[in-house]
């Protein structure tokens, strides 16, 4: 330690400085070329997806929606409001990352994100980066990352209005307001979401209705933007959220009475230099987030805080006679959790540095991303997080990529730390992770077919300690593999445009080690976790007026207490555009589970039936 600063850090300001002197000697050594850093960066992200919500804001109404509807992801959820956590390629929820503006915004307490706490209507965009993702992003994306942002690009006053009504007592209201003038910008984003959730359900050929399933939900995104030129860019992001929510009882419960509050103020600000062959980002963050839960019937009142300091200092260069992509970020996050459960304030300071070496000649392109987490506040190490990835151009139109890397998760707080049953001396989750993909382009369709496989040793399970209470432990070993389809089909005629779409998954996730609880045998596919995943839909639009048809089917899944029968859902929806005196409007009516089929995703947690939803956007510019 000096003057009282500890190594670690002297370690981290060390590397900063020398990556920065690098970086300006290229700078000014570097020939004044018109390479384009932001467009190498986006060919570069291997992203599966990516839907403009804004585009389609009257027809998208939930995150959920978005993903169940345009990628291969499983969304684990019991209705409207509740929690809902992700799992793609047979992993579990906390082994995918949920970003925001590309900084990580999973609860470090729990290491997941709850989706129903993302508000649709706040943002513009959502790219999916599908697996093996941890030597890009770090800890919790080894099987995919999801990035929220918004464009706040305006010429002049830009404002929306969003209204809806819906089945069991479900409102929205939402604008959105955005001006530029001169080198200023600035985009202002409200969302409202409320619900009775009282919907009917039946149970041994009696009908009941969801009881005590409440929720409401208001945030506010403020997005401000300064160009000093072209190439210099400051901005600042404010996120500010409460949600509040009833949690309905099961149906071997006569009643709940559990409650959960969840308040958060996430702040941002970014700054961005592009020039001659190079760019640097700097990003600052700071989270503060509560969640409280409360059931009188137990006797329970907790309240669990969490605070996070965020930055990081990304740097790239291009060598454009060479053909080569050098990319560097720092990254360091201070978690600072707070519960009764930890008996003391739980501090987590991890640093992270991530490189990327990218080399393209006509047909082939070769990259090389490395990525190493240093952990200074206890003892925990994570591996070093090697990948490498090779494209070929199999034609003009199809492209094959390959991909080999290690893979991990680091424990959470709540695994290292929650009393009874957290454990300090957790090993991360890691393995090796293979990824082959086809994808063709062509004019009226595209198709994509993703093999993927991984092994992931000293899976961490929460099981039974000899002292009577469950403790966080790495009993497991988990093989995954699989494959996903995914398919777009659009033509027109005479005059009606057609867009038919197919996605398909297939996914293997095999315990390879038996475990008494929650009981597993070797080779059993972990729970909650379906092996068949078809998606089917299409959209069809003539003139003004368009319509779609989304459809589902999920296989039998295995959970801790019983099988869940596989279920078929489709939903359908109309929309039609028209001007409201001078202002440009749409009028959407969609109609969720169709054939009112009765499912469950989760046991013991009834799913609505047949419910609708009227949305209105008027837009004014």
């Amino acid at each position: 330690m000096l003057i009282g600063i500890p190594l670690g850090y002297i370690f981290i300001l060390k590397n900063i400085v020398i990556q920065l002197l690098v970086f300006y000697s290229l700078i000014v050594s570097g020939q004044s070329t018109s390479v384009d850093v932001d467009t190498i960066q986006v060919v570069a992200d291997k992203r599966i997806a990516q839907k403009n919500i804004k585009e389609n804001i009257a027809t998208i109404n939930s995150i959920n929606q978005l993903l169940e509807n345009n990628s291969s992801a499983f969304i684990k959820s019991y209705g409207i409001g509740s929690l809902a956590t992700i799992s793609m390629q047979g992993g579990s929820a906390n082994q995918f990352l949920l970003s925001w503006n590309n900084i990580p915004i999973n609860n470090p307490m729990l290491g997941i994100s709850d989706f129903s706490l993302v508000p649709i209507d706040l943002f513009d965009t959502a790219n999916i980066d599908k697996g093996n993702n941890t030597a890009k992003y770090g800890s919790g994306a080894m099987t995919g990352r999801l990035d929220l942002s918004n464009n706040t690009v305006f010429k002049g006053v830009d404002f929306g209005l969003k209204l809806g009504v819906g089945s069991f007592g479900q409102r929205k209201i939402g604008f959105q307001i955005g001006n530029s003038k001169n080198k200023l910008s600035y985009a202002t984003k409200f969302s409202y979401d409320q619900s009775q959730n009282d919907f009917p359900y039946s149970l041994g050929g009696t009908e009941q209705t969801l009881d005590h399933a409440r929720f409401n939900n208001i945030a506010l995104l403020q997005d401000i933007d300064f160009n000093f030129n072209k190439k210099n860019t400051l901005s600042l992001s404010l996120w500010l959220q409460d949600t509040n929510r009833e949690i309905p009882p099961t149906t071997v419960q006569t009643e709940s009475k559990a409650k959960q509050n969840d308040q958060f103020l996430r702040l941002q600000v970014a700054y961005k230099l592009i020039k001659n062959n190079a760019s640097l980002e700097i990003q600052t963050a700071y989270f503060d987030e509560l969640n409280a839960y409360q059931d009188s019937l137990i006797l329970v009142n907790n309240d669990n805080k969490f605070k996070k300091i965020f930055a990081s200092v990304d740097y790239q260069y291009v060598f454009p006679k060479l053909d080569v992509l050098l990319s560097i970020r720092n990254q360091f996050s201070r978690n600072i959790g707070s519960t009764e459960a930890y008996q003391q304030d739980r501090i987590q300071d991890v640093y992270a540095i991530f490189a990327e070496l990218k080399k393209s000649w006509s047909k082939f392109e070769f990259g090389f991303y490395l990525a190493k987490e240093f952990q200074f506040s206890n003892n925990f190490d994570s591996p070093f997080s090697p990948k490498l990835q090779a494209s070929y151009l199999l034609g003009k139109h199809t492209k094959l990529d390959l991909s080999i890397s290690n893979e991990y998760r680091s424990p959470t707080l709540n695994e290292l730390y929650w009393r009874p049953g957290g454990n300090i001396d957790l090993k991360a989750e890691s393995g090796i992770g293979q990824q082959i993909s086809i994808r063709t382009n062509q004019e009226l369709f595209d198709f994509n077919v993703n093999i993927f496989h991984r092994k992931i040793d000293n899976w961490i399970l929460w099981s039974p300690s000899d002292l009577g209470f469950y403790s966080a432990k790495n009993i497991a070993a988990v093989r995954s593999y699989g494959f996903s389809l995914e398919g777009n089909y659009g033509f027109d005629y005479k005059r009606v445009q057609y867009q038919f779409n197919l996605i398909y998954d297939y996914a293997r996730s095999e315990n390879l080690v038996a475990n008494q609880f929650p009981k597993l045998a070797v080779g059993q596919q972990l729970f909650y976790t379906p092996i068949h995943h078809l998606k089917i839909g299409a959209d069809i639009k003539y003139k003004t007026w368009s319509t779609y048809i989304n459809s589902r089917y999920v296989s039998e899944t295995l959970g801790l207490l019983e099988t869940l029968k596989g279920y078929f859902i489709a939903n359908i929806g109309f929309q039609k555009s028209f001007k409201l005196r001078k202002y440009d409007t749409d009028l959407a009516f969609s109609i969720n589970n169709l054939s009112n089929s009765e499912y469950r995703i989760i046991e013991r947690r009834p799913m609505p039936g047949r419910n609708f939803l009227l949305t209105a956007y008027i837009k004014i510019n």
